[in-house]
């Protein structure tokens, strides 16, 4: 199942029930709750809590807090940990500031790497929502993650008992999905391009060698990496040791391809005409480039979306690029405007009758997502 299917399946169960995820290393189980925490309190307006406790570093009474002797009753008492959420509110009945949100979500993560003692220490909180003296707040919700055993990690096998606490999800690597993700968060033309044209390479699950290798995860670093302004020498190694050699050695044959494609902004701004390669890989590489370019077009242009959506130069060169490159780079390009500069987009459409008779047609989400903008742009 994958991340969105993940997602919606936790949010349809009863919140009393926990669940575990199982899935490879890096594939964004732990990102996916944070993440239903941050749409939750979106959704709502209110604040939603997420803690992330990491089992594989804590002891049992880190778990179930310390025992401490009451004088008054001569009783021992356990003081709860402040890694597990409490909601505290005044005599008033507000939170208090050092409370958690009164709903949210605990991560119980690499619960069957954590030692038998710790996962142990987990079941009366799994199952009876309270360990010790402490409970768990009411509007809280457990949920844990782990790898599986054939995923190289180090795990221990759970007890049947534990096992049968919870309700468990299988999370699959979604190309398309993190795709989605990858555009919302903003990661590398360059990734998602190189993704787009290399689907399995996602997610390497089967390493060849090295200690690096590539994941959901590793590809936000190597985003991350290539933002920086790295010198050509490093960033290879950088890269290399991020995502692992043969996938990094195949990255960086893709971020050279630039070198053999045209100017962007040229063809945009200077009506330069140059041929556009027609090798899948080179239109891959240049529809990066295209979107890379566009944003810092859109950044260095006064007036930014409006003055260049009523540009007659800009528009001829849009069109000369949608009619050189393949079908499907030119829908990539429709998307890629009308999700992510929905302004410039609705621009075009609206001062270029020629732009919306030769694509509009084809491109039946074009208009759909003109009505979508305008309905976003009223409701603020």
């Amino acid at each position: 199942m994958n991340i969105a299917d993940t997602k919606r399946l936790i949010r349809a169960l009863p919140h009393e029930i926990p669940v575990f995820l199982w899935g490879f290393p890096g594939i964004g189980k732990s990102q996916a709750v944070q993440q239903l925490a941050k749409e939750d309190a979106e959704k709502s307006g209110k604040p939603v809590g997420f803690k992330d406790v990491r089992l594989t570093t804590l002891d049992p009474t880190d778990l179930r807090g310390l025992p401490v002797v009451d004088r008054e009753s001569n009783l021992v008492r356990w003081f709860p940990p402040a890694l597990l959420p409490s909601v505290r509110k005044d005599a008033k009945g507000k939170l208090t500031k050092d409370s958690d949100p009164e709903t949210g979500y605990l991560m119980l993560d690499e619960l069957n790497s954590a030692h038998p003692t710790i996962q142990a220490a987990a079941y009366q909180l799994v199952l009876d929502r309270k360990i010790g003296e402490y409970i768990l707040p009411e509007g809280w919700r457990i949920i844990a993650a782990g790898n599986r055993e054939g995923d190289g990690g180090v795990t221990f096998v759970m007890p049947r008992p534990l096992q049968n606490r919870f309700s468990h999800i299988n999370v699959d690597v979604d190309v398309e999905c993190w795709l989605e993700w990858a555009r919302k968060e903003h990661i590398s033309h360059v990734v998602r391009a190189f993704i787009m044209n290399n689907n399995k390479l996602l997610c390497d699950e089967k390493p060849t060698q090295g200690s690096a290798f590539a994941t959901p995860r590793t590809w936000e670093y190597t985003s991350k990496i290539i933002k920086r302004d790295i010198d050509e020498d490093l960033l290879i190694p950088a890269i290399a040791n991020t995502i692992g050699e043969a996938v990094g050695a195949q990255f960086i044959t893709f971020v050279k391809l630039r070198n053999k494609i045209p100017n962007v902004i040229n063809i945009l701004t200077k009506g330069e005409r140059p041929e556009i390669p027609k090798k899948s890989d080179l239109q891959y590489a240049f529809y990066a480039a295209f979107c890379g370019q566009l944003e810092s077009l859109l950044a260095k242009t006064k007036g930014g979306a409006v003055t260049l959506g009523k540009n007659a130069k800009f528009k001829e060169g849009l069109l000369y690029i949608m009619e050189q490159v393949d079908r499907e780079f030119a829908e990539l390009i429709v998307k890629f405007l009308a999700h992510d500069h929905g302004a410039l987009f609705l621009g075009i459409v609206g001062n270029s009758k020629e732009f919306t008779k030769k694509f509009g047609n084809i491109y039946k989400e074009m208009m759909a997502c003109v009505s979508k903008f305008k309905k976003k742009q009223n409701t603020k």
